[in-house]
């Protein structure tokens, strides 16, 4: 098979910090104070880079070098690949949805259907993380060195 070359646009996340300091009446109004700030921070006072071992890169877009027009995989393929986010706190267990300003304005049907595709990647995790917990559980408890009882069957005499 003869070698074609390709283009591959690859993406990453990148994690910005800033650090702002705001007066509230609880830490639930000071987050909101500080969201709504956040439009009018300038960059430099952003931090952050990419983390290569907490997070992978994707292959967004790939196309032949010969067939690709113009600058589309430079600039038009971002309209169309947007990505959500999900927040995990790994000292209590607990995850979010972070909702992405794309996505107020898909319509009700894309919504939907992104929502089920997302739904179905996350059971599927969900899920075989509860196996393998369970597995690891009962390995745990499996006695050691003792091998398991060879079980014959027995049946009863029916009684008249």
């Amino acid at each position: 098979m003869q070698q074609r070359k390709f283009l591959v646009r690859l993406v990453r996340p990148v994690f910005e910090v800033a650090v702002v300091e705001v007066e509230a009446e609880s830490e639930e109004m000071a987050e909101v104070v500080a969201l709504s700030q956040s439009a009018v921070i300038e960059d430099k006072h952003w931090i952050g880079a990419f983390e290569p071992g907490s997070y992978s890169c994707e292959a967004q877009y790939v196309v032949s070098a010969d067939e690709m027009e113009d600058d589309f995989i430079f600039s038009e393929i971002e309209n169309e690949r947007k990505y959500g986010l999900l927040k995990a706190n790994l000292d209590s267990g607990e995850g979010r949805i972070l909702l992405q300003p794309w996505m107020e304005k898909v319509d009700d049907l894309m919504s939907a259907d992104l929502c089920m595709d997302w739904g179905n990647d996350l059971e599927s995790l969900r899920q075989e993380g509860a196996d393998n917990y369970f597995d690891k559980l009962r390995d745990l408890n499996a006695p050691k060195g003792v091998r398991s009882a060879k079980i014959i069957p027995f049946h009863r005499p029916e009684k008249e």
